[in-house]
């Protein structure tokens, strides 16, 4: 058996936390499965794969309840999260004339969300928790974030580069930011306990 230093150390750790005022900027730029699917992730702490796997069957509306089968969860244990207000009033909407088999977060007209991080950098830039910058002047000459406000023809005002959209890089709030920020709460309301 190979042997490993005892303390590795971990580098490039994320840190994002997101705070009940951030969240409420993202919910009011947000609109349909993009205003619940944050929502819950940061009422509950659930994994991008978990919110995107979730099926209308696993919410529970009767007893307020979703319920993450073990076989869905990163490590394979079953969950129960009691839903909060907020919660059950959006996704009363997402699974109301569904099948039981069918995807919660769902595009109009009814298609799967598979991914989203296009949708969300844009939530995000809109909210100003996050900005599109130049890839290039991205970072000073010490390595710390430079942020420039791009003009609306994509020019970089340091380099005067003028970028594609898709050329630009995003800095700011990720989905996984939610996920830290869990347990802290939703609008005012207590984040509820898990259960397992």
């Amino acid at each position: 058996m190979p042997k490993f230093p005892k303390n590795l150390k971990e580098l490039n750790r994320r840190k994002g936390f997101v705070e009940e005022q951030a969240c409420r900027k993202l919910a009011a730029h947000a609109q349909g499965w993009l205003r619940a699917l944050p929502a819950v992730a940061y009422a509950f702490g659930f994994r991008k794969s978990e919110l995107l796997n979730l099926r209308v069957r696993q919410v529970d509306l009767l007893h307020r309840i979703i319920n993450l089968e073990a076989f869905e969860t990163k490590n394979d244990e079953a969950r129960k999260a009691p839903m909060t207000d907020e919660v059950f009033l959006l996704l009363q909407t997402f699974v109301e004339g569904k099948r039981p088999d069918d995807f919660v977060f769902t595009r109009e007209p009814g298609d799967r969300v598979r991914s989203f991080r296009e949708a969300w950098e844009s939530l995000c830039c809109a909210a100003s928790l996050g900005q599109q910058v130049c890839p290039i002047c991205k970072v000073d000459e010490n390595g710390a974030p430079k942020h420039f406000t791009m003009g609306t023809d994509k020019k970089c005002p340091s380099c005067k580069k003028r970028w594609k959209a898709k050329e630009l890089k995003y800095v700011g709030l990720f989905v996984h930011d939610l996920r830290r920020s869990a347990c802290a709460t939703w609008f005012g309301e207590e984040c509820p306990k898990w259960s397992r």
